[in-house]
């Protein structure tokens, strides 16, 4: 994911891009085991409640689908 941002674009989970064409009525015809990412616990700066610049761009993206 760190070279899809460092290249300009903005990558899209596989869960979210998943749950984005479900609602669109696409099916999907096999089933896949998702990975389990490290769960590290980083302290963070700022207020929780707003989304990073990520999450935005993540958002702005998911929009357009």
């Amino acid at each position: 994911m760190a070279y899809a941002w460092t290249c300009g674009s903005v990558p899209v989970a596989s869960e979210e891009f998943r749950a984005v064409m479900e609602n669109t009525g696409i099916s999907f015809a096999g089933e896949y085991d998702l990975l389990e990412e490290d769960d590290r616990s980083v302290y963070k700066k700022g207020n929780p409640r707003q989304f990073s610049k990520k999450e935005k761009a993540l958002m702005r993206v998911l929009r357009k689908l």
